[in-house]
């Protein structure tokens, strides 16, 4: 995952370019504060909760062939169709990793960061222009991001309404 010096996006949860983008944040904290705190936060829960590789198999589903026949005048014409066998494929997961994932969100927590998920700004929301600031500002209730680049991103507190 790419370090933003604005906030650090939480693990996995970027949504696409036109989805809503999910940041630890914290304001009155310097702009590249977060990303540091994370990469210390998942370090420690990589300490304290280690990988358990687990090993499970999807299930097995038989899905039947069918019979079809259709009359065309007085001969009976009949063909096999379907019959498949889906599943069975093994795949492996860490165990751990939700658990590992709640220790990152605690330590963070801890040190005062909350995960925010905030909308894309859409052009109304940048009348007032984007400022950059060295400093988190307070997110307002209709607060967006836009994107400087890839995982850089720029909280703005539209002035208008949105």
């Amino acid at each position: 995952m790419k370090r933003s010096p604005l906030a650090f996006c939480l693990a996995g949860l970027l949504a696409g370019c036109a989805g809503p983008v999910d940041l630890w944040y914290k304001p009155g904290v310097p702009r590249g504060a977060s990303s540091s705190l994370l990469l210390q936060c998942r370090v420690a829960a990589s300490q304290q909760v280690p990988v358990s590789t687990q090993y499970a198999t999807t299930p097995v589903q038989v899905i039947p062939g069918r019979t079809v026949c259709r009359n065309a005048g007085n001969v009976t014409k009949c063909y096999q169709s379907g019959g498949y066998v889906t599943g069975g494929e093994t795949y492996s997961f860490d165990a751990n990793a939700p658990l590992r994932d709640n220790v990152v969100m605690q330590c963070m927590n801890v040190q005062g960061y909350q995960a925010v998920r905030l909308r894309r700004c859409e052009d109304k929301d940048l009348k007032g222009g984007v400022r950059d600031y060295t400093v988190l500002p307070p997110l307002q209730p209709n607060a967006c991001v836009v994107e400087r680049g890839e995982g850089y991103f720029i909280v703005v507190n539209p002035t208008g309404p949105g």
